[in-house]
Formats: structure tokens, C-alpha cells, sequence
């Protein structure tokens, strides 16, 4: 990945202000982004209509209410969580 302050400096000024931070964020995330757009696009058309978003939001909400009582509160996000490998991590 080239050089994130040059990235984000995108006038040279040494410095760079929020509006200049866009590039750097889309470059940090770009296959993040390609991947959520994927999973959204059920149908593989290349667009999403608003049934797959729907479904897609639907998905997402029911995995962050992780209680299922069909509202998300700060505990949903206190709870453990399954890493990568299977081991359990406390984001408290």
C-alpha cells in the first residue's frame, strides 16, 4: 500500500483536513467495501435492489441482537465474542 500520510495529503501540504482524508479511508477499506456490496447483491446482478437491502439489514440486525429481543442496546456489543480462531474475547 503506498505511503497513507501521502494519501491522504493529497495537495502536498504537509497536512491534511477530513475532506483529504476520503482517499485514504476508501484505499484502507476498498475490499471491505467490494465484499459488503457482494453479500448485498444476492443475485450476483451487479446492482442492489431495495428487497436484497432489506435483507441484507434484516441479516445484520439479527446478528448484532445478539439477546433476540428484536432491540439492539449497548449490551448486544458488550457481550463476548467468537474470534477468528473459535477462542472467546471480552470487548468490554
Amino acid at each position: 500500500m503506498p505511503n497513507c500520510f501521502a494519501l491522504a495529503d493529497t495537495n502536498g501540504s504537509g497536512s491534511f483536513t477530513l475532506e483529504d482524508f476520503g482517499p485514504l479511508w476508501l484505499a484502507m477499506n476498498d475490499a471491505r467495501i467490494v465484499d459488503m456490496f457482494q453479500r448485498a447483491d444476492a443475485d450476483g446482478s451487479l446492482g442492489i435492489t431495495a428487497e436484497e437491502q432489506e435483507q441484507a439489514m434484516s441479516k445484520m440486525l439479527n446478528r448484532v441482537d445478539r439477546n433476540k429481543d428484536g432491540v439492539i442496546t449497548k449490551s448486544d456489543f458488550k457481550r463476548s465474542h467468537k474470534g477468528k480462531h473459535g477462542k472467546h474475547r471480552d470487548r468490554s
